[in-house]
């Protein structure tokens, strides 16, 4: 399946280059929005109901804030990191989206180099885009939303987590990382699974086995469970935050977002407290509806490992098959009340269902549910388990969460395919323009949306 790494060692990789690139184009692109025409929609919306005042609360009431009920769903760090700038002279509400935009940027920058680093810099610098430029992600690079400050340690954890070589001194990192990143967005304690999945896993090998997984002897897990347990120890700090959150509001989220009467009492507000099994459909939708892009470019590939080893084909087919059952299974309607509503479910009001059921849904997610299979099969067996098992647990997390909200999942898609693409091309003897075509289309698509939502502002 992949070319000897050295074939790899004469690719043109600037890592540094590309991100630096990108690090100077968000800057730009920030003054100039934040500075200027700003953006309206949903998202402004919660800035200014929601984020900007709870910022402004903590900072009134620093050095003791009330961190046991206050007007935002998430785990307070990023609003108490913009309590302090306020507390030093940054009031405005443009200084504050300067400033919190910051991790907006360092996420452009950080999947650019982690790109940048497995192929030629100008490819990484056009791959990556998708990743960075939809209207979810460039969002929390001009207003004060505490997104991109969660999405950026996601990816640290998956970059950790996918590193070749495996080293005690970044699990103890990706530790400190993960308490950082449940201090901002809760859910997203499921990033701890990259972590164990690579200590379990152990280092790359050079001449990996060629399978779809591998086999356990082959692995020397008797080597790897004290690295395993010192993973976990890593992590669990962020547990017992997670548990002093969960103990301090008597639920999963602040008190004002566990109940409809509660809620009601907050203008704007949505119950996030129970579960959505409706959001592990979405998702495979979600990649049924982008997928293409990345997969439209590795088609020869695709066929070649199919051609290869005929019997992966049962695994694409049975993956289709899940995805079937995944989607058919929960009711996938537009419905307000059950949480389906905002992005794509918008789009699903607009068309027929059979029993609350959308086809266009369970269509999305079968598409969704082969293309990934086919993209998993065509990368080393060692980052197929690390993404596929990150994948799982991110889905699960986001069911855990009642209201399934595009905007809570699109970003984790694009970061998948971007990396499942790089990690595809990488093996490849030599990468051409071909292999980022789709990806820049996709990348043009949304930033045209995002520049007509400026317009509109």
């Amino acid at each position: 399946m992949s070319e000897p790494d050295s074939k790899l060692k004469h690719a043109r990789t600037h890592p540094l280059l590309a991100g630096g690139v990108v690090l100077i184009v968000m800057w730009v692109l920030q003054l100039i929005v934040v500075l200027g025409p700003g953006i309206s929609g949903p998202v402004a919306n919660d800035e200014q109901e929601f984020h900007l005042p709870t910022i402004r609360l903590f900072a009134e009431q620093m050095p003791s804030p009330d961190l046991s009920s206050y007007n935002v769903a998430t785990t307070p760090g990023y609003h108490l990191l913009l309590a302090v700038a306020v507390n030093m002279g940054a009031e405005s509400d443009m200084a504050l989206r300067l400033i919190g935009g910051q991790f907006a940027v360092l996420l452009a920058a950080l999947i650019t180099c982690w790109v940048g680093k497995r192929i030629e810099w100008p490819f990484a610098a056009v791959l990556a885009l998708p990743a960075f430029v939809s209207i979810y992600t460039f969002s929390p690079m001009v207003l004060a939303l505490p997104e991109a400050a969660a999405w950026l340690g996601v990816l640290a954890m998956l970059v950790i987590g996918l590193r070749r070589v495996v080293r005690r001194e970044w699990f103890v990192v990706a530790g400190f990382v993960l308490v950082g990143l449940v201090c901002i967005r809760q859910i997203h304690i499921w990033a701890a699974v990259p972590i164990w999945l690579s200590a379990w896993l152990g280092s790359q090998q050079e001449r990996e086995p060629d399978r779809l997984v591998p086999r356990p002897k082959e692995l020397e897990l008797n080597d790897r469970l004290p690295l395993s347990v010192f993973a976990f120890l890593c992590t669990l700090p962020a547990f017992g935050v997670l548990a002093w959150f969960f103990w301090l509001w008597e639920g999963p989220v602040p008190p004002g977002f566990q109940t409809s009467e509660a809620a009601s009492q907050i203008t704007g507000a949505a119950v996030h407290s129970g579960g959505n099994l409706a959001s592990p459909a979405m998702v495979l939708a979600l990649f049924g509806l982008f997928a293409p892009f990345f997969v439209v470019g590795l088609i020869p590939v695709i066929k070649r490992r199919l051609a290869e080893k005929p019997s992966v084909v049962w695994t694409v087919i049975v993956s289709g098959v899940l995805a079937f059952l995944i989607s058919i299974v929960p009711e996938t309607s537009f419905d307000v009340s059950e949480g389906r509503w905002t992005g794509l479910w918008n789009l699903i009001e607009k068309m027929p269902t059979v029993g609350e059921r959308s086809p266009f849904i369970i269509g999305l997610s079968v598409i969704g549910g082969i293309q990934l299979a086919c993209l998993l099969l065509v990368i080393r067996s060692r980052d197929r388990l690390i993404i596929a098992g990150t994948l799982l647990a991110f889905t699960v997390a986001q069911a855990a969460n009642f209201q399934s909200w595009t905007r809570y999942l699109l970003p984790m898609v694009l970061f998948t395919l971007v990396m499942l693409t790089t990690l595809a091309i990488q093996i490849l003897p030599a990468r051409r323009f071909w292999h980022v075509l789709g990806p820049t289309v996709l990348a043009i698509a949304f930033s045209y949306g995002t520049v007509m939502r400026l317009i509109e502002s």
